[in-house]
C-alpha cells in the first residue's frame, strides 16, 4: 500500500508539472506556428527545395523565393539579384556581377577590381592552391597559369556568376560562379567555383575561393607541358639543354650539373667565384644560340632582371594581331573548288585593288597587270577561246582575294576562311609531285606564308616559310639565268627575271625573321646567285629587301658577332630615313633586334646613339596608329609596340619612361582594333612588366628612405643641402653605363653633383674625394 501511494504521488505530480509547462510553452508555439505562415516558401513553385541551383530558372539555392519586385536584370543575362539596391555602403549586387563577367574578356580589370596587397587564399589540394599575399604572386601563380589552358579557344570561355549573396551595406560577400570552355587539349572545362570575398574602396582586399580540385588537376595535366612554371625546365630551356627523364638512372641529378659552361675557360672565374654578375641582359645567353634575335627570349630575360619570382613564361607576345578565325572554322578533307564558286568577278576585282593599294606596295611580287587579265580571262564561259581553266593560278587569286578581306574588314567572314582552306587544299599537293613546281605554286606559297605572319600561329607560319625556301631551291629561282650548275632545274614555264627575283627576295625575308623571332632555324640556300630585283615607281618592295644583308648578317651562325660590326650595321639601319609607315616598322623591328644584341654583349651605348634609337622607336609608334588607323593589320603593327615597350623598361632612364605612356597606348589602341586573345595577352603582359618595374622602384625608394631616416635619428639635426647655381649642362650620358640609367637622372636634378668625375670614382676601386654637395 505504502508503494502505491508513492506512485500515485509521481504520476500526480507529472501530471500537473506537464499541464504547466504546456501552458507556459503554447505561446511560444503559437508565435512559431504564426512566424511559419509569414515566412516565404524555401523555393518557388516550380523548384523541388533541394537547394540545387538553376542558373535558368528560379531557383538559386538560397531557400528564398525571388522577390516579385526585382525582375531579372535584362543587361546581365536575366540574372535575378536577391538585393537589387544600389545605395550601399560597399559594393552592389550588380558590380559584383560585373566584377566576375569581366574576368570573361577583360582580364586587366582584375588589376583595378583586385587590391594590390588582397589576402587571397585558394582552398584545396590541387596545383594552383595555396596562400598568396598580393595580386602579383595569385595572377601569376594561379590566374594565368589557368587562363593559358584556353589559350587556343579563347572565343569558348565563359564566367556566368548562378547566384550572389550579401555585398551592399555588408563587406562579405559570397557567389557562385560557372567557369566554362574549351581547353587547348580539346576537352569541355565545367566547374563551379565558390568565392567567398571581403570588399573595401570598390576592390575586393580578402578572398577565399573553394575549387573543384580533380578537375583543376586534370585540366593543368593535359594542358600544360610542366606543371610549375618557374621550375628549371624553362631556365634549361633557354640554354638548349634537352630536359627529359632518364629511365635507366634512378638517381635523380642535380639540375645545375646539366648547365652548359658558358666561359671559354675550365675554371669559374674570379668574378664568379666571388658571386659577381655581370651587367647588362646576357645572363650567360650564348649570343651563337639561335634565341640570339628573338625578342621572346628578350622578354623573359627582362622578367627575370625585374622580378624573377613574376616573371612571365617564356612566349612569343605580340607575334601578330591574331587569329582571323577559330581553327575549327576551316576543314580538314574535301577538294579545292574553282575560284569562280567561291566569288564573283566583281568581287575579286575589288578585292584585288585592296591588295594593290595595301599590301602590293609593300609586299610587290605580283604583276597587275597580269593578274586583272586573268581575272577576265578566268570568269569568261568554258566556251570561250580565251577562257583561264582551272589550274595552280586559282591559288594565286585565292590568296589575293584573301588579303582584300584581311586589309579591310577586321573580323574575318565565312568566304576568307573558305577562300584560305582552297589555298591550302591546291598548294599542299605540290609537295608530293613529282614534276618541277609552277611559278604559280611558288607565288601562291608566298601569299599563304605572308597570310600566315600576320594570322596564324608562330610554328605554322616558321614550316611553311622553311618549306617555301626549300620549294625555291627546287625550282631554281634562286639562281639567275647564266649561272654555271649542271644541277639547275628550270621551271616548267618562263618567268619574268624580276618577278623571280622578288619570289626569292619574299621567301628569304620571311624566311628570316620568323626564324629569327621563333629563334629557330632558317633555310640557307647555298649558292644564290640571284640579283636585287629593279625599283618600281609605285612601290617600295626594293628598300625592305636592301635591308636584307643587314638582317642576315645578325645570323648567330655569322661571323658578324662583335661590337663593333654591330654598332656599325645599328648606325646604318638609323641613317636610313623611311616616309611609308611599313618601311617605318620594318626598320624598327630591325633596329630593335640589333640592340637587343648589344645589350646581350653588355655594350656600351652612346647616350647619342640611344637617343636615336628612342626617336626611331618614338616614329615606329606612330607607324603603328597609322596602320591600326588604316586597317592595315601587318605583324609588325603588334610586334613592334610590345617590344618597344620592353625596349623601354629595359633601357630605364628618364627619357625612355617618359615614352612608356605613349608606348602603353599604342598598344592598347592595337588590342581594342583587334580584340583577340592575342592582343589582349600581349597588353596583360606588357601591362605586368611595367607594374613589376613600378614595385620594384618603390622597394629601391624605401630602401633610400630607410637610409636617409637612420642618417637623420644619428644626427643632432638635419643635413642642410646648399643649392649651387646650375652648371651648363653636359652633353656627358650615363646611359652608356648598362643598370646605372638612375644616376642620369640624378646628376640632371642636382647640380652639385655634375662636377662629379663619374669614370674616376666608379672605375677607380680606391678612395676617392666626395664633390662639394654643401652638406
Amino acid at each position: 500500500m505504502i508503494l502505491v501511494a508513492y506512485l500515485l504521488r509521481a504520476l500526480l505530480a507529472y501530471a500537473v508539472s506537464t499541464a504547466t509547462f504546456s501552458l507556459a510553452f503554447s505561446p511560444f508555439k503559437n508565435q512559431q506556428q504564426l512566424a511559419s505562415q509569414l515566412i516565404t516558401p524555401s523555393e518557388g513553385s516550380d523548384c523541388d527545395g533541394s537547394g540545387i541551383v538553376d542558373p535558368n530558372g528560379r531557383c538559386n539555392g538560397d531557400g528564398i523565393i525571388d522577390d516579385p519586385v526585382s525582375p531579372p536584370d535584362k543587361d546581365r543575362d536575366g540574372f535575378r539579384f536577391e538585393n537589387p539596391s544600389t545605395d550601399c555602403k560597399y559594393v552592389s549586387q550588380m558590380y559584383i556581377w560585373d566584377a566576375f563577367k569581366h574576368m570573361e574578356k577583360d582580364v586587366t580589370k582584375l588589376f583595378v577590381l583586385v587590391n594590390k596587397n588582397v589576402n587571397f587564399r585558394v582552398m584545396g589540394h590541387h596545383p594552383i592552391a595555396g596562400h598568396y599575399k598580393d595580386l602579383m604572386h595569385w595572377y601569376v601563380n594561379a590566374m594565368m597559369r589557368v587562363g593559358n589552358v584556353f589559350s587556343e579557344h579563347p572565343e569558348t570561355f565563359e564566367v556566368n556568376p548562378w547566384a550572389i549573396h550579401g555585398g551592399c551595406n555588408d563587406p562579405w560577400s559570397v557567389a557562385e560562379v560557372n567557369f566554362k570552355g574549351l581547353m587547348n587539349s580539346g576537352d569541355r572545362f565545367d566547374i563551379i567555383n565558390v568565392w567567398v570575398t571581403r570588399w573595401k574602396d570598390d576592390q575586393m582586399v580578402e578572398m577565399r575561393t573553394y575549387v573543384d580540385s580533380p578537375e583543376i588537376i586534370n585540366a593543368l595535366h593535359k594542358n600544360e607541358i610542366w606543371w610549375n612554371g618557374t621550375t628549371w625546365r624553362d631556365n634549361l630551356h633557354q640554354f638548349g639543354v634537352d630536359c627529359h627523364y632518364d629511365l635507366q638512372s634512378r638517381k635523380k641529378k642535380d639540375p645545375r650539373t646539366l648547365m652548359p659552361q658558358l666561359g671559354s675557360k675550365p675554371q669559374d672565374s674570379p668574378s664568379k667565384i666571388q658571386g659577381h654578375t655581370p651587367l647588362g641582359d646576357s645572363n650567360g645567353i650564348h649570343l651563337s644560340s639561335l634565341e640570339a634575335n628573338s625578342g621572346a627570349a628578350f622578354v623573359r630575360r627582362l622578367g627575370l632582371k625585374i622580378d624573377p619570382a613574376n616573371a612571365p613564361n617564356l612566349h612569343l607576345f605580340a607575334w601578330n594581331v591574331g587569329a582571323r578565325h577559330s581553327p575549327q572554322l576551316s576543314s580538314t578533307t574535301g577538294r579545292a573548288l574553282p575560284i569562280v564558286d567561291l566569288v564573283s568577278q566583281e568581287e575579286m576585282r575589288a578585292l584585288a585593288t585592296v591588295f594593290f593599294e595595301k599590301v602590293d606596295p609593300c609586299y610587290g611580287f605580283i604583276d597587275r597587270d597580269s593578274l586583272f587579265q586573268r581575272v577576265s580571262r578566268r570568269w569568261l564561259p568554258k566556251s570561250a577561246d580565251s577562257a583561264l581553266s582551272n589550274g595552280p593560278y586559282d591559288a594565286v587569286l585565292c590568296g589575293v582575294a584573301a588579303f582584300g578581306y584581311l586589309f579591310s574588314r577586321r573580323q574575318a567572314i565565312p568566304t576568307e576562311v573558305k577562300l584560305i582552306e582552297n589555298a591550302r587544299l591546291m598548294l599542299e599537293p605540290a609537295f608530293l609531285s613529282e614534276t618541277t613546281l609552277s611559278v604559280d605554286i611558288i607565288m601562291g606559297w608566298v601569299l599563304r606564308v605572308a597570310y600566315l605572319r600576320m594570322t596564324a600561329s608562330p610554328y605554322a607560319a616558321w614550316m611553311a616559310s622553311c618549306s617555301l625556301m626549300h620549294m625555291i631551291e627546287a625550282t631554281g629561282l634562286h639562281l639567275e639565268s647564266s649561272s654555271d650548275t649542271v644541277l639547275e632545274q628550270q621551271s616548267t614555264e618562263p618567268c619574268d627575271p624580276d618577278i623571280r627575283r622578288r619570289l626569292f627576295g619574299m621567301a628569304r625575308h620571311l624566311n628570316v625573321w620568323i626564324s629569327f623571332e621563333l629563334g629557330r632555324s632558317r633555310v640557307v640556300l647555298h649558292g644564290a646567285t640571284s640579283l636585287p630585283p629593279n625599283p618600281r615607281p609605285s612601290g617600295y618592295t626594293t628598300e625592305i629587301f636592301n635591308l636584307l644583308p643587314v638582317s642576315e648578317s645578325l645570323d648567330p651562325n655569322s661571323t658578324t658577332q662583335d661590337l663593333p660590326d654591330l654598332e656599325s650595321a645599328l648606325t646604318n639601319v638609323l641613317d636610313v630615313v623611311h616616309i611609308q609607315p611599313p618601311l617605318i616598322l620594318v626598320q624598327c623591328n630591325l633596329m630593335l633586334c640589333i640592340y637587343r644584341r648589344l645589350r646581350a654583349l653588355n655594350s656600351v651605348i652612346s647616350g647619342t646613339l640611344l637617343d636615336r634609337v628612342l626617336s626611331l622607336a618614338h616614329k615606329g609608334l606612330q607607324a603603328a596608329r597609322e596602320m591600326v588607323a588604316l586597317n592595315c593589320p601587318w605583324h609588325q603593327a603588334a610586334n613592334v609596340p610590345f617590344q618597344v615597350v620592353c625596349t623601354l623598361l629595359a633601357i630605364d632612364n628618364r627619357a625612355s619612361l617618359s615614352m612608356l605612356n605613349d608606348a602603353m597606348r599604342t598598344l592598347r589602341e592595337v588590342a581594342s582594333a583587334y580584340d583577340t586573345e592575342v592582343m589582349r595577352e600581349a597588353y596583360n603582359t606588357a601591362y605586368l612588366l611595367i607594374l613589376l618595374h613600378q614595385r620594384r622602384k618603390e622597394e629601391d625608394t624605401r630602401a633610400l628612405g630607410d637610409v636617409l631616416r637612420d642618417a637623420n635619428s644619428t644626427s643632432s639635426s638635419a643635413p642642410q643641402v646648399v643649392a649651387k647655381e646650375p652648371l651648363k649642362e653636359s652633353t656627358y650620358s650615363l646611359a652608356d653605363y648598362p643598370g646605372f640609367s638612375w644616376l642620369s637622372d640624378l646628376v640632371i636634378d642636382m647640380p652639385s653633383l655634375q662636377n662629379f668625375d663619374m669614370d674616376h670614382n666608379l672605375v677607380n676601386e680606391g678612395p676617392s674625394a666626395l664633390p662639394d654637395t654643401g652638406l
